[in-house]
């Protein structure tokens, strides 16, 4: 089970929907976690706001706290979106298709994300969203 701060959610269907060859900038850890929930879509993970298993080796992961982003704010957004509690654990597949029925829209994504954040992002959120929740992605990873 991985633990798994709201905006990291996003940051993880990002990626997938820029493609996996699109993880240079991140920590060996966001890799690690990026390929186990892609291979592995059953993985239970822990929703929580904060410092996560993916922030294990970030240069900015000072004594438990980022020095560079303060994503308690969007944590908290993100988990009101999904009615979710902090702490709560549910497989990846179930929480992406969660993320896919509460965020259908432009403004669903403006009520977590700032609009710079929209502008950049909100396509590959789309693409990733589009990706993870297709029945071809299900049937693949099952047949794994």
């Amino acid at each position: 089970m991985f633990r798994i701060c709201g905006h990291h959610v996003f940051n993880l269907i990002w990626a997938y929907g820029m493609g996996k060859d699109h993880l240079g900038d991140e920590t060996n850890d966001f890799r690690k976690v990026f390929h186990k929930l892609m291979d592995n879509p059953s993985t239970d993970v822990a929703i929580i706001i904060g410092v996560d298993d993916v922030c294990g080796q970030c240069k900015d992961n000072v004594d438990g706290k980022c020095q560079s982003y303060d994503g308690t704010i969007s944590d908290k957004k993100v988990l009101e979106k999904l009615s979710l509690q902090e702490g709560t654990v549910m497989r990846w597949k179930d929480l992406v298709n969660l993320v896919a029925y509460r965020v259908k829209t432009e403004q669903d994504f403006l009520d977590i994300f700032s609009q710079e954040t929209l502008e950049s992002r909100y396509e590959y959120f789309k693409k990733g969203i589009e990706k993870l929740t297709s029945t071809k992605q299900a049937e693949t990873k099952r047949a794994g």
